[in-house]
């Protein structure tokens, strides 16, 4: 199943947004900490859709098949800063104020993914199903 959303590039967004993918995660999650890494994961994407977005919009579409439930984040961007090769995403210096987003996204999800046409950018991340027992 498919569903995609568009949000406005404002802040309080990311709040409706998180909330929406958590909902479409407890459909198939049944494990707490799964849905809040879901969760956590949603805020980064947004939060970065927002912060480099120059569109006032940004669209959200999960993808939940028997595999796996997938986010991908979707903002027009200009990407002045090239975006580093995900194997280079990192936790930035501690007293940096920004910078550790998509590396968080990297440590909670199982896979990520970077599509870049300019002017779009689109940021997946994805949660494997956990096998299901015979």
């Amino acid at each position: 199943m498919a569903t995609k959303r568009t949000f406005l590039a404002q802040p309080q967004s990311a709040r409706f947004c998180r909330r929406w993918v958590q909902e479409q995660a407890e459909r198939s999650f049944h494990d707490t900490d799964r849905i809040r890494a879901i969760g956590l994961a949603t805020s980064e994407l947004v939060t970065n859709a927002i912060e480099h977005g120059t569109n006032a919009t940004f669209s959200v579409q999960v993808l939940d098949t028997d595999r796996s439930f997938a986010i991908a984040v979707s903002s027009v961007s200009n990407l002045a800063d090239p975006l580093a090769a995900i194997g280079a995403w990192s936790m930035s210096n501690a007293h940096q104020a920004s910078g550790r987003g998509l590396a968080i996204v990297r440590a909670c999800s199982d896979d990520v993914q970077v599509n870049i046409k300019l002017p779009e950018v689109t940021v997946r991340c994805s949660f494997r199903h956990e096998a299901k027992a015979p």
